[in-house]
This record gives C-alpha cells, sequence and structure tokens, in this order.
C-alpha cells in the first residue's frame, strides 16, 4: 500500500472509532432519558403542575409546560379544561406512554378555577423524528465510514500530494536530466518537505559541478594523451627509416598498442560528448541505410578474424535524429558483437518495425554475457570478467537511445551468444510506446 493509502486508513480508522465512540455515548443518553421518561408516573408530573398553578395561576401553569418543552424534548405534555381546550390551543398529538404512564389522566385544578387534565404523549413530531432516524446503528455507521473517510482522505491528500510532486522531480533528475530543479511551490514550503526539496537542489547542483569536472577532466587527460601518442608514431617511423629491417617486431607491437590507446581514448571522448548532451541536428535519417554503412566497415574487421557478418534488409524506415549519432550507436554495439563472436559464426543484423518502433537487431554467437551482469552492461566503465574492453561502447550507445527518445535492450540467445536490439522512434510515432522483443509494449 502506498503512504496515500496508509495515511488515508489511519486517521480513517480513527475518526472513524471516535465519531462512532461519541455517536454511541449520545445514543446511550438519549435512550436513556426516554426510557426514563416512559417509566416515570405522571403523578409526579401533575404534582409539579399543581404546585405552578397553586402559585401563579394559569400563567404560572402557562410558564410550566413551556419549561417542560426544553426540560424534556422527547415528551408533550398537554393540559386539557373540561370543555376540551387545551391550555396553549394545541392539538392532542403523540403516543401515550407505556407502563406507569399509561395510568388515568391526572388532575390539576386551582381553587375557584378551572380543572385541568394532564395529558403526557411521546413526541412524534418530524424533528424528533429524524432524530431517532439518525441514531439507528446503521445510519450512525455510514455516517462514521462517510464522514470520516472523506476528511480521512482529504487530510491524506495534502500530507502526499507534496511527496507525489518531489517524487516526480526525483525520477526526473534520476532519468539523467541534472539541470531539473524541484517545484518551486514545493522548494518554497516551511516545513520538512520544503527542507527536503532544497537539499535535494542543493545536491543535484552539487553532483552537476562533480560531473561536469570529471568529464572536464576525461577530455584533459584525453587531449593530453593523443599528444605523446603522436610523438611516439613519428619516433617509430625515425627508428624504421634509420635502421630498416631491425626490430620490425618491436615496432608492430608498439604500432598496435598506439592504435589500441589512440581507439580508447577516442572512445572516452565520444562518451564525454554525448554524456554532455551534445545540440542534435534533427534531421529525418534513413535508418537501414545507416546499418548498411556500418555493416559494411564491420565486414573488414570481421573477415580478418574468419568471422562474417550478415545483414537482413527490410522495408525502408526514417526515424528523426542525428545521424552521425546514431550511426555511433549502431557501430558500438556491431564492433562488440564483431569482437565477442565465435569465429566462423555470423553475426546476424536486421532492421524493421515493430509497431511505431524502427528496429535494430544485431546477434553474435559468442560467449554471452552472465546474467548477473546483464543488467549493468550499460554502465559506464562496467565490464565482464570475460571483457578486454574498456566498458564505454554499449553506454554510448545507450545514450545515444536516450537522447533519441527510444530504448536499447540485451539478452543472451539460446545456443549461446548475446542479442541487442535498439528501437527508435520512427519519424510518424515518435510518442508511441516502446515495443519489447516480441512485439510487446515495454514498461
Amino acid at each position: 500500500m502506498n503512504l496515500f493509502g496508509r495515511i488515508w486508513l489511519s486517521y480513517w480508522l480513527v475518526m472513524a472509532l471516535t465519531l462512532g465512540a461519541t455517536l454511541a455515548i449520545s445514543l446511550a443518553l438519549v435512550e436513556k432519558r426516554a426510557d426514563d421518561a416512559v417509566r416515570t408516573s405522571p403523578r409526579a408530573f401533575a404534582q409539579a403542575a399543581q404546585t405552578a398553578l397553586t402559585r401563579d395561576g394559569r400563567d404560572g401553569l402557562f410558564l410550566w409546560v413551556m419549561g417542560q418543552r426544553h426540560a424534556h424534548p422527547e415528551l408533550q405534555f398537554y393540559l386539557v379544561d373540561d370543555a376540551d381546550h387545551e391550555l396553549l390551543g394545541r392539538r392532542v398529538s403523540g403516543l401515550a406512554l407505556a407502563g406507569p404512564g399509561a395510568q388515568a389522566p391526572q388532575r390539576v385544578t386551582a381553587p375557584g378555577g378551572p380543572a385541568y387534565r394532564l395529558l403526557v404523549r411521546r413526541t412524534t413530531n418530524f424533528s424528533m423524528g429524524a432524530w431517532q432516524l439518525m441514531l439507528q446503528p446503521l445510519v450512525l455507521g455510514v455516517l462514521a465510514v462517510a464522514i470520516s473517510g472523506a476528511g480521512s482522505a482529504a487530510l491524506a491528500h495534502q500530507l502526499t500530494r507534496p511527496v507525489v510532486r518531489l517524487r516526480a522531480g526525483v525520477r526526473t533528475i534520476a532519468a539523467g536530466d541534472i539541470e531539473a530543479r524541484m517545484s518551486p511551490a514545493i522548494a518554497r514550503r516551511r516545513d520538512e518537505v520544503g527542507g527536503l526539496a532544497r537539499d535535494i537542489d542543493r545536491m543535484t547542483a552539487h553532483l552537476r559541478d562533480l560531473i561536469e569536472s570529471k568529464e572536464d577532466l576525461l577530455r584533459d587527460i584525453s587531449h593530453e594523451l593523443r599528444s605523446p601518442l603522436a610523438r611516439l608514431r613519428i619516433a617509430t617511423s625515425l627508428l624504421r627509416e634509420e635502421r630498416p629491417g631491425e626490430g620490425m617486431a618491436a615496432f608492430e607491437r608498439i604500432d598496435r598498442e598506439v592504435e589500441r590507446l589512440d581507439g580508447l581514448i577516442g572512445q572516452v571522448l565520444a562518451f564525454s560528448r554525448v554524456q554532455a548532451g551534445p545540440p542534435m541536428a534533427l534531421d529525418a535519417v534513413e535508418l537501414t541505410a545507416v546499418v548498411e554503412e556500418a555493416v559494411h566497415d564491420a565486414r573488414l574487421e570481421a573477415e580478418c578474424d574468419g568471422k562474417r557478418v550478415t545483414f537482413a534488409d527490410a522495408t525502408l524506415v526514417f526515424i528523426r535524429g542525428d545521424r552521425a549519432l546514431i550511426a555511433s550507436a549502431v557501430e558500438n554495439v556491431l564492433r562488440n558483437a564483431v569482437r565477442f563472436g565465435r569465429p566462423g559464426a555470423a553475426v546476424e543484423v536486421a532492421t524493421g518495425v515493430v509497431g511505431a518502433m524502427a528496429r535494430v537487431r544485431i546477434a553474435d554467437r559468442g560467449p554471452g554475457i552472465p546474467p548477473s551482469d546483464l543488467p549493468r552492461i550499460f554502465e559506464p566503465f562496467f565490464r565482464t570478467k570475460t571483457s578486454s574492453g574498456v566498458g564505454l561502447g554499449l553506454s554510448i550507445a545507450e545514450r545515444v537511445l536516450t537522447l533519441h527518445g527510444g530504448r536499447i535492450a540485451a539478452r543472451n540467445r539460446a545456443g549461446g551468444g548475446l542479442e541487442v536490439e535498439l528501437l527508435f522512434p520512427t519519424a510518424a510515432g515518435e510518442d508511441a510506446p516502446l515495443a519489447n522483443f516480441d512485439g510487446t509494449a515495454l514498461p
């Protein structure tokens, strides 16, 4: 159960119990008064009326009747003379009392004055009837649930609404938008929630500074490393010219290591660029043509290692994005597949459309990924135990897909190997839901 439900249920139960107890006490008091009235003999009321009539006459008797209406709202008192005229001109109504109250009417007389019969009846007017109806246990239960439930829901909503808005801001930051800020309406609050929002803003600003400093450091180090690499290339070239035929194996080894370092530095620079969210040229890009170019380049590398790259062409599909970044994403995934693919086995590349998404599928027959490492392969610098790279190729691809509103996913293949799927929104369906390997909607 979420926070709203727990708060609502807690307050609802407390309010329902409190309201139920209050109404139960009120019901008990009303019932007790009614029972006492039923058991009371009209003789006691007649004696009080007689006293008022003897002391103050007809006016005193009138005041006594009015006083009884306030003292005993559940009863009505009528004084009827021998001509059947009621003292206040009212019509006798109500229910006769049961038990002792069912005795013969009591007489109230004054020396030398008229005589009255005292009639005591249970009140049955609309207000008392409605009150008695409301005191029914079922009605009390419904009222308790409705009132306390509505009040608790309003209170829980007031308590959880800023938390929900705060969560939305945190999810935006977690999605990679470190420039996001908490809602000003939340940050201006003077309570704990507002303090938390301001702390999150400060934390985000600090994280942004750390990330920017890290990216600056990566760029600076990468650029500085390329200068000695270039000098090393020149030095080996000069040595070859001065000593032709000597140490050729060593020179070749140096060249390979220089090329490897240069490639790693290039990947670090590329990762820094895509992490910074570079401005993209949003053009209509023919995805099949981009993939075909990457396949053509990868075949040259694959043939040197005795591997093959197959491409299953599909209907032309256009996506909207930056062609250079899209090509970089496809190339990084494809180079990984060629590198780890088994010699003699084919790396399978295919394009297609799933719903409103353009799909690129790249599958190899290599060792695959340990299931425990599979959720982390798109993290920067993450490498499995069998990996020899720097761990940035798939991270670059994942970032490019995110910038284009797409998704990248990977799974191990039956029989060995890894299958990676890149999903781009088509030019006509940028807001369409993403699809899974089997075509079902992604969460």
